[in-house]
């Protein structure tokens, strides 16, 4: 499929949302960047096995003296203390950043700034942590682990979520030191600047090789797959505005709050800053792909967390030129822009409200892109959404 090289456009006249969104008080839970299954790219791997000579009954003693507080007596994550979110389920395989001996280790000794998961480094022996490491790593599914220098991190049955530095999306950008990578069982991987919570690209294929579990962590993520959709020049504006008292909108900053993989599907929480950077909601959002009437593309999804009641939110308005399209008798349209490939970019948004004592509600936004918009091509598109 060919790059497009069209603005994100994420913003539409003629979507004006007024959410209404129940308080909800859960927060997500800690990022399950590194994923529950790592599969072996033809490099030399290495499996974990228990440490000969090890005191089993110094190990538990150990996890349960540190660990099992949050994380459960068997791993699982039902610990005794009250967390603000979840604790990570040993049991899933599941690690923040890699599941080698090195990656846990690393993680024990630090911490993971940002959530409820302290370091130990100070507290405890590195024979200690190392014992602490390969006990956790036992907890998960039996795995074949790859060996730090196979770095290569595709997507199984689980989506995965990745952070860290990323190179240009495009020539003449610049790197993003804080980038975040989303990718989903169906291949498609979501690219953000982790910043600004930007949406950069869309990429389909290999997921990332994790360089940066070489040369001390400093090395750039790598992106593998092939990109299909760069958004707004792979360089775009802030997505949400909210209408001004003074008349006219107001740009919103966006700040990243968590990650998590639930419901088969990679998400990214975010809040909404006011104008004196306070946070005063927040959002969810995912992606996929998706197929519709011989077009192809993918969705985005968006969940609203703790919205002040009459707030209204837009898109940001297009940039360039559209033109709606009525997709036969189903009662829906498609925004219109033209590529100049000759193809057309379809924009197609989707407003559910689900009443249950407060309104939730659900913005999804399909993009379609890859045919001409002739008049078969859209009957193909009307009669499959009917």
């Amino acid at each position: 499929m060919a790059m497009l090289k069209s603005p994100f456009l994420s913003s539409f006249p003629w979507l004006s949302l007024t959410f209404l969104f129940a308080a909800c008080s859960d927060q997500a839970a800690a990022p399950p960047e590194a994923g529950a299954r790592l599969e072996n790219q033809g490099l030399e791997t290495s499996v974990v096995v228990a440490s000969p000579g090890v005191d089993n009954s110094k190990v538990a003693l150990l996890f349960r003296s540190n660990c099992a507080p949050c994380h459960g007596e068997q791993g699982d994550g039902q610990g005794l203390v009250q967390l603000d979110r979840p604790a990570r389920s040993f049991l899933e395989g599941a690690f923040s950043f890699g599941n080698t001996h090195a990656a846990v280790v690393r993680t024990v000794s630090s911490g993971i700034g940002g959530t409820p998961m302290p370091g130990f480094g100070a507290a405890l022996s590195a024979e200690e942590i190392g014992t602490l490491a390969d006990y956790v790593i036992s907890l998960g599914p039996e795995q074949d682990i790859p060996l730090e220098s196979a770095t290569v991190l595709n997507v199984g049955d689980r989506p995965q979520i990745v952070r860290g530095g990323l190179p240009p999306i495009a020539e003449g950008l610049a790197v993003v030191p804080r980038g975040l990578l989303l990718g989903g069982t169906d291949g498609l991987t979501f690219q953000y600047d982790a910043e600004s919570l930007r949406l950069l690209g869309v990429r389909q294929g290999g997921f990332v090789k994790r360089k940066d579990w070489e040369n001390r962590g400093g090395d750039l993520l790598e992106p593998l797959g092939k990109l299909i959709h760069l958004v707004d020049g792979g360089d775009p504006q802030t997505m949400w505005q909210m209408g001004s008292l003074l008349g006219g909108t107001v740009d919103l900053q966006l700040k990243l709050r968590a990650t998590e993989v639930s419901a088969g599907q990679a998400w990214v929480e975010y809040a909404l800053l006011d104008g004196n950077g306070k946070e005063f909601m927040a959002m969810r959002e995912t992606g996929s792909a998706l197929s519709l009437g011989g077009w192809s593309g993918y969705r985005r999804v968006f969940k609203s967390i703790h919205r002040p009641p009459g707030l209204t939110l837009t898109f940001r308005e297009p940039q360039l030129n559209s033109r709606m399209v009525k997709l036969g008798e189903s009662g829906r349209s498609a925004q219109v822009f033209d590529q100049a490939d000759g193809t057309a970019l379809l924009l197609i948004s989707t407003l559910d409200i689900v009443a249950d004592g407060e309104a939730n509600s659900t913005q999804t936004i399909d993009f379609l892109f890859g045919r001409a918009d002739t008049a078969e091509n859209l009957a193909e598109l009307a009669e499959a959404i009917q």
